[in-house]
């Protein structure tokens, strides 16, 4: 496991090597958070921690402020400190 400190930007996550992405919390991490392998997350304002067996093969794509807004549209607020499933996520027009 590692964790990863927190970035002001939202990125654009694809698994490749498996369809999910495992976070963990709590106080030994023992709490694990499942989301599918297309997923949408930050900007995060704490350290999150992650499972690096999963990520042998990652697509990844970081947005400058304000950059993913034309491709997702409104509210992105939903991808504050977590992971969203893109199926969730609908862009402008639809």
């Amino acid at each position: 496991m590692e964790r990863v400190l927190p970035t002001g930007r939202i990125h654009l996550l694809v698994n490749l090597y498996e369809d999910e992405f495992r976070t963990y919390s709590g106080l030994s991490y023992e709490t694990v958070h499942r989301t599918g392998g297309a997923v949408l997350g930050g900007p995060y304002s704490q350290p999150i921690v992650i499972d690096t067996r999963e990520r042998r093969c990652l697509v990844m794509a970081h947005f400058k402020p304000g950059g993913a807004a034309p491709f997702f549209g409104p509210p992105l607020s939903e991808a504050h400190d977590r992971l969203i499933e893109l199926d969730q996520l609908r862009g402008p027009g639809g």
